[in-house]
Protein backbone atom coordinates (compact mmCIF):
# COMPACT_ATOMS: atom_id res chain seq x y z
CA UNK A 1 0.00 0.00 0.00
CA UNK A 2 1.46 3.34 -1.01
CA UNK A 3 0.13 6.82 -0.33
CA UNK A 4 -0.74 7.22 -4.11
CA UNK A 5 -3.63 4.42 -3.87
CA UNK A 6 -6.74 5.84 -3.74
CA UNK A 7 -8.80 5.99 -1.24
CA UNK A 8 -12.09 3.54 -0.78
CA UNK A 9 -15.42 4.92 1.02
CA UNK A 10 -16.94 1.75 2.24
CA UNK A 11 -20.76 3.01 3.23
CA UNK A 12 -22.08 0.37 5.77
CA UNK A 13 -25.86 0.48 6.93
CA UNK A 14 -26.83 -0.34 10.24
CA UNK A 15 -30.24 -1.69 11.86
CA UNK A 16 -30.51 -3.56 14.77
CA UNK A 17 -27.91 -5.60 14.30
CA UNK A 18 -26.75 -6.23 17.62
CA UNK A 19 -24.30 -8.92 17.91
CA UNK A 20 -24.69 -9.68 13.96
CA UNK A 21 -22.85 -6.89 12.33
CA UNK A 22 -19.32 -7.27 14.04
CA UNK A 23 -18.28 -10.52 11.26
CA UNK A 24 -19.20 -8.69 8.27
CA UNK A 25 -17.37 -5.20 9.88
CA UNK A 26 -14.25 -7.04 10.62
CA UNK A 27 -14.04 -8.81 7.13
CA UNK A 28 -13.87 -4.91 6.54
CA UNK A 29 -11.84 -3.90 8.23
CA UNK A 30 -9.25 -6.66 7.59
CA UNK A 31 -9.32 -6.03 3.70
CA UNK A 32 -5.59 -6.71 2.68
CA UNK A 33 -6.32 -3.18 0.54
CA UNK A 34 -6.21 -0.95 3.77
CA UNK A 35 -6.94 2.69 2.62
CA UNK A 36 -10.27 2.95 3.37
CA UNK A 37 -12.90 5.41 4.89
CA UNK A 38 -15.86 3.23 6.41
CA UNK A 39 -18.78 4.99 6.41
CA UNK A 40 -21.13 3.35 9.28
CA UNK A 41 -24.56 4.53 9.08
CA UNK A 42 -26.72 3.94 11.99
CA UNK A 43 -30.23 4.10 10.92
CA UNK A 44 -31.61 4.89 14.26
CA UNK A 45 -31.52 1.07 15.93
CA UNK A 46 -33.53 0.62 18.78
CA UNK A 47 -30.98 -2.13 20.36
CA UNK A 48 -27.06 -2.13 21.14
CA UNK A 49 -25.91 -1.44 17.53
CA UNK A 50 -24.69 2.31 17.92
CA UNK A 51 -23.34 2.12 21.40
CA UNK A 52 -21.09 -1.29 19.90
CA UNK A 53 -20.48 0.25 16.53
CA UNK A 54 -19.23 3.34 18.60
CA UNK A 55 -16.95 0.59 20.63
CA UNK A 56 -15.06 -0.93 17.46
CA UNK A 57 -15.03 3.00 16.10
CA UNK A 58 -13.12 3.77 19.34
CA UNK A 59 -10.01 1.04 17.73
CA UNK A 60 -9.92 1.93 13.96
CA UNK A 61 -9.77 5.59 13.13
CA UNK A 62 -10.67 4.48 9.35
CA UNK A 63 -14.28 3.93 10.84
CA UNK A 64 -16.74 6.73 11.32
CA UNK A 65 -20.12 6.69 12.74
CA UNK A 66 -23.31 8.38 12.12
CA UNK A 67 -26.54 8.02 13.37
CA UNK A 68 -30.05 9.26 12.08
CA UNK A 69 -33.82 8.60 12.43
CA UNK A 70 -34.90 5.57 10.54
CA UNK A 71 -35.19 6.27 7.14
CA UNK A 72 -34.88 2.53 5.73
CA UNK A 73 -31.58 0.89 3.43
CA UNK A 74 -31.61 3.48 1.05
CA UNK A 75 -32.08 6.33 3.34
CA UNK A 76 -28.68 5.26 5.20
CA UNK A 77 -26.74 4.92 2.33
CA UNK A 78 -28.24 8.13 0.92
CA UNK A 79 -26.27 10.02 4.21
CA UNK A 80 -23.23 7.87 3.86
CA UNK A 81 -22.65 9.45 -0.07
CA UNK A 82 -22.58 13.11 1.77
CA UNK A 83 -19.45 12.49 3.76
CA UNK A 84 -17.71 10.06 0.94
CA UNK A 85 -14.43 11.17 0.97
CA UNK A 86 -12.76 8.44 -1.50
CA UNK A 87 -12.41 8.00 -5.34
CA UNK A 88 -14.38 4.68 -5.34
CA UNK A 89 -17.40 3.75 -3.68
CA UNK A 90 -18.21 0.16 -2.27
CA UNK A 91 -21.54 -0.27 -0.10
CA UNK A 92 -21.93 -3.46 2.30
CA UNK A 93 -24.42 -4.76 4.25
CA UNK A 94 -22.74 -5.77 7.22
CA UNK A 95 -24.73 -9.27 7.83
CA UNK A 96 -23.01 -10.31 4.91
CA UNK A 97 -19.40 -10.81 4.88
CA UNK A 98 -16.37 -10.42 2.37
CA UNK A 99 -13.49 -12.08 0.96
CA UNK A 100 -10.23 -10.40 2.72
CA UNK A 101 -8.94 -9.63 -0.82
CA UNK A 102 -12.20 -7.88 -2.77
CA UNK A 103 -11.27 -4.42 -2.46
CA UNK A 104 -7.88 -5.16 -3.52
CA UNK A 105 -8.74 -6.88 -6.43
CA UNK A 106 -11.53 -4.28 -7.37
CA UNK A 107 -9.23 -1.00 -6.95
CA UNK A 108 -6.66 -2.87 -9.00
CA UNK A 109 -9.08 -3.76 -12.22
CA UNK A 110 -10.49 -0.57 -12.23
CA UNK A 111 -7.14 1.34 -12.45
CA UNK A 112 -5.29 -1.44 -14.71
CA UNK A 113 -9.14 -1.31 -16.91
CA UNK A 114 -10.11 2.38 -16.00
CA UNK A 115 -13.53 1.47 -15.10
CA UNK A 116 -16.25 2.91 -13.67
CA UNK A 117 -17.67 -0.54 -12.61
CA UNK A 118 -16.10 -3.70 -11.08
CA UNK A 119 -18.50 -6.19 -10.72
CA UNK A 120 -17.64 -9.92 -8.93
CA UNK A 121 -19.41 -12.98 -8.56
CA UNK A 122 -20.55 -14.07 -5.26
CA UNK A 123 -21.79 -17.34 -2.44
CA UNK A 124 -24.71 -17.72 -1.46
CA UNK A 125 -24.74 -18.98 1.88
CA UNK A 126 -26.88 -20.60 4.57
CA UNK A 127 -27.43 -18.57 7.59
CA UNK A 128 -27.85 -20.92 10.11
CA UNK A 129 -24.83 -23.11 9.16
CA UNK A 130 -22.20 -20.44 6.77
CA UNK A 131 -22.43 -23.55 4.24
CA UNK A 132 -22.01 -22.49 0.85
CA UNK A 133 -25.41 -23.03 -1.24
CA UNK A 134 -24.06 -21.76 -4.75
CA UNK A 135 -21.65 -19.80 -6.81
CA UNK A 136 -24.12 -16.62 -8.15
CA UNK A 137 -21.99 -15.36 -11.52
CA UNK A 138 -22.58 -11.92 -13.36
CA UNK A 139 -22.15 -10.26 -16.41
CA UNK A 140 -21.53 -6.35 -17.35
CA UNK A 141 -25.33 -5.32 -19.01
CA UNK A 142 -27.64 -3.73 -16.72
CA UNK A 143 -29.41 -7.37 -17.17
CA UNK A 144 -26.73 -9.41 -16.33
CA UNK A 145 -24.85 -7.60 -13.91
CA UNK A 146 -27.04 -8.01 -10.73
CA UNK A 147 -29.66 -5.49 -9.56
CA UNK A 148 -27.55 -4.97 -6.26
CA UNK A 149 -25.00 -2.44 -5.00
CA UNK A 150 -22.73 -4.69 -2.73
CA UNK A 151 -21.65 -7.12 -6.26
CA UNK A 152 -19.58 -3.65 -7.85
CA UNK A 153 -17.06 -1.03 -6.87
CA UNK A 154 -18.01 2.04 -8.47
CA UNK A 155 -16.14 5.37 -8.85
CA UNK A 156 -17.30 8.09 -6.86
CA UNK A 157 -18.03 9.93 -10.54
CA UNK A 158 -20.85 7.26 -10.76
CA UNK A 159 -23.10 9.03 -8.06
CA UNK A 160 -22.54 12.32 -8.57
CA UNK A 161 -27.00 12.23 -9.05
CA UNK A 162 -29.02 10.09 -8.81
CA UNK A 163 -29.35 8.40 -5.35
CA UNK A 164 -31.00 5.40 -3.98
CA UNK A 165 -34.90 5.98 -3.89
CA UNK A 166 -37.45 6.57 -1.28
CA UNK A 167 -38.16 4.48 1.35
CA UNK A 168 -41.94 3.60 0.22
CA UNK A 169 -39.19 1.83 -2.63
CA UNK A 170 -38.57 -1.74 -1.09
CA UNK A 171 -36.54 -3.40 -3.84
CA UNK A 172 -33.85 0.13 -3.99
CA UNK A 173 -31.20 -1.73 -5.51
CA UNK A 174 -33.50 -2.66 -8.61
CA UNK A 175 -34.75 1.25 -8.62
CA UNK A 176 -31.39 2.51 -9.35
CA UNK A 177 -28.63 -0.27 -9.79
CA UNK A 178 -29.43 -0.71 -13.42
CA UNK A 179 -29.42 2.35 -14.19
CA UNK A 180 -25.65 2.95 -13.40
CA UNK A 181 -24.69 0.08 -15.36
CA UNK A 182 -26.25 1.26 -18.08
CA UNK A 183 -24.75 5.00 -18.05
CA UNK A 184 -21.14 3.71 -17.11
CA UNK A 185 -18.57 4.05 -20.00
CA UNK A 186 -17.10 0.47 -19.02
CA UNK A 187 -18.15 -2.02 -16.74
CA UNK A 188 -15.37 -4.75 -16.15
CA UNK A 189 -15.99 -8.91 -14.32
CA UNK A 190 -13.94 -10.07 -11.69
CA UNK A 191 -14.51 -13.80 -12.77
CA UNK A 192 -13.89 -14.65 -8.60
CA UNK A 193 -16.78 -15.49 -6.13
CA UNK A 194 -15.95 -12.63 -3.50
CA UNK A 195 -18.31 -12.40 -1.31
CA UNK A 196 -20.70 -14.52 1.02
CA UNK A 197 -24.31 -13.37 0.57
CA UNK A 198 -26.22 -14.95 3.96
CA UNK A 199 -29.53 -15.89 2.88
CA UNK A 200 -32.99 -15.87 5.20
CA UNK A 201 -31.77 -14.48 7.89
CA UNK A 202 -34.90 -13.67 9.92
CA UNK A 203 -35.67 -10.06 9.70
CA UNK A 204 -33.21 -9.44 6.82
CA UNK A 205 -35.19 -7.52 4.16
CA UNK A 206 -35.07 -10.26 1.65
CA UNK A 207 -37.29 -12.39 4.31
CA UNK A 208 -39.34 -9.48 4.94
CA UNK A 209 -39.97 -8.89 1.16
CA UNK A 210 -41.64 -12.40 0.69
CA UNK A 211 -44.95 -12.99 -0.32
CA UNK A 212 -45.16 -8.75 -1.27
CA UNK A 213 -43.02 -9.10 -4.42
CA UNK A 214 -44.77 -8.84 -7.32
CA UNK A 215 -46.04 -4.97 -6.05
CA UNK A 216 -42.54 -4.17 -4.79
CA UNK A 217 -40.75 -5.07 -8.11
CA UNK A 218 -43.21 -3.34 -10.23
CA UNK A 219 -43.19 -0.04 -8.00
CA UNK A 220 -39.22 -0.45 -8.49
CA UNK A 221 -38.96 -0.58 -12.09
CA UNK A 222 -41.43 1.89 -12.54
CA UNK A 223 -39.09 4.32 -10.10
CA UNK A 224 -36.09 2.78 -12.43
CA UNK A 225 -37.66 4.18 -15.96
CA UNK A 226 -38.72 6.96 -14.53
CA UNK A 227 -35.59 8.04 -13.48
CA UNK A 228 -33.93 7.03 -17.29
CA UNK A 229 -36.55 9.33 -18.60
CA UNK A 230 -35.69 12.41 -15.84
CA UNK A 231 -31.59 12.00 -16.50
CA UNK A 232 -31.72 12.06 -20.29
CA UNK A 233 -30.09 8.81 -20.84
CA UNK A 234 -29.04 7.96 -24.45
CA UNK A 235 -31.24 5.62 -26.85
CA UNK A 236 -28.70 2.81 -26.33
CA UNK A 237 -28.58 3.02 -22.14
CA UNK A 238 -32.43 3.55 -22.48
CA UNK A 239 -32.62 0.24 -24.07
CA UNK A 240 -30.09 -1.60 -21.70
CA UNK A 241 -32.48 -0.27 -19.14
CA UNK A 242 -35.43 -1.45 -20.77
CA UNK A 243 -33.99 -5.32 -21.33
CA UNK A 244 -33.53 -5.23 -17.84
CA UNK A 245 -36.91 -4.32 -17.31
CA UNK A 246 -38.35 -6.96 -19.25
CA UNK A 247 -35.86 -9.81 -17.95
CA UNK A 248 -36.95 -8.80 -14.23
CA UNK A 249 -40.57 -8.37 -15.23
CA UNK A 250 -40.38 -12.14 -17.38
CA UNK A 251 -38.90 -13.54 -14.60
CA UNK A 252 -41.93 -12.28 -11.38
CA UNK A 253 -44.76 -12.61 -14.76
CA UNK A 254 -43.43 -16.36 -14.13
CA UNK A 255 -43.14 -16.78 -10.26
CA UNK A 256 -46.33 -14.94 -9.46
CA UNK A 257 -48.84 -14.96 -12.22
CA UNK A 258 -50.58 -17.76 -10.21
CA UNK A 259 -50.74 -16.03 -7.02
CA UNK A 260 -52.20 -12.44 -7.88
CA UNK A 261 -55.45 -11.88 -9.40
CA UNK A 262 -56.92 -9.02 -8.01
CA UNK A 263 -55.47 -6.13 -10.29
CA UNK A 264 -58.11 -4.06 -12.72
CA UNK A 265 -58.95 -6.05 -15.71
CA UNK A 266 -57.23 -3.99 -18.67
CA UNK A 267 -59.00 -4.43 -22.48
CA UNK A 268 -57.81 -8.01 -23.50
CA UNK A 269 -58.39 -7.29 -27.44
CA UNK A 270 -55.85 -4.13 -27.65
CA UNK A 271 -53.22 -6.59 -26.45
CA UNK A 272 -54.35 -9.46 -28.73
CA UNK A 273 -54.75 -6.92 -32.04
CA UNK A 274 -50.92 -5.45 -30.39
CA UNK A 275 -49.38 -9.45 -30.35
CA UNK A 276 -50.97 -10.32 -34.08
CA UNK A 277 -49.14 -7.14 -35.69
CA UNK A 278 -46.00 -8.01 -33.71
CA UNK A 279 -45.98 -11.66 -35.07
CA UNK A 280 -46.67 -9.74 -38.81
CA UNK A 281 -44.28 -7.70 -38.69
CA UNK A 282 -40.93 -9.91 -39.40
CA UNK A 283 -38.27 -6.36 -39.24
CA UNK A 284 -39.00 -6.12 -35.56
CA UNK A 285 -36.17 -5.29 -32.84
CA UNK A 286 -35.43 -8.18 -30.58
CA UNK A 287 -36.83 -6.31 -27.40
CA UNK A 288 -39.66 -5.60 -29.10
CA UNK A 289 -40.44 -9.37 -29.93
CA UNK A 290 -39.37 -10.06 -26.36
CA UNK A 291 -42.07 -7.47 -25.51
CA UNK A 292 -44.89 -8.61 -27.85
CA UNK A 293 -44.42 -12.84 -26.40
CA UNK A 294 -44.69 -10.98 -23.04
CA UNK A 295 -47.85 -9.19 -23.94
CA UNK A 296 -49.28 -12.63 -25.43
CA UNK A 297 -48.08 -14.53 -22.07
CA UNK A 298 -49.88 -12.03 -19.63
CA UNK A 299 -52.69 -11.79 -22.11
CA UNK A 300 -53.21 -15.73 -22.49
CA UNK A 301 -52.89 -15.89 -18.33
CA UNK A 302 -55.16 -13.19 -17.08
CA UNK A 303 -52.44 -11.67 -15.65
CA UNK A 304 -53.76 -8.23 -15.69
CA UNK A 305 -50.96 -6.46 -12.98
CA UNK A 306 -48.50 -7.63 -15.76
CA UNK A 307 -50.60 -6.25 -18.79
CA UNK A 308 -50.30 -2.86 -17.11
CA UNK A 309 -46.69 -2.51 -16.36
CA UNK A 310 -45.85 -3.70 -19.81
CA UNK A 311 -48.20 -0.86 -21.25
CA UNK A 312 -45.85 1.54 -19.94
CA UNK A 313 -42.82 -0.06 -20.78
CA UNK A 314 -43.95 0.32 -24.66
CA UNK A 315 -43.48 3.58 -24.90
CA UNK A 316 -39.47 3.00 -24.06
CA UNK A 317 -39.09 0.69 -27.20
Amino acid sequence: MTTADPLVSVIVPVFNLQDLFQRGLKSVQEQTYSKLQIICIDDGSTDQSLAQLQQIQAQDERIEVYSQTNGGLAAARNTGLQYVRGSYIYFFDPDDYLDLNLLDHCVRQAQKQKADIVVFNSYDVQSSTDQIIREVHQGTTPATAGAVAWNKLFTRACWQKGFFPPRSIKFEDSAIIPLKVAQAQKVVLIPECLYYYVRERPGSLLTAAQGNSFAATFTSIIYLLDQAEKQGVTSSQKTAVASYALRKLTATVAEYNYRIKTCPQTKQATYQQFFHQCQADAQLSWLRQTYARLIYLCWRSHFFAGLKLLNYLKELI
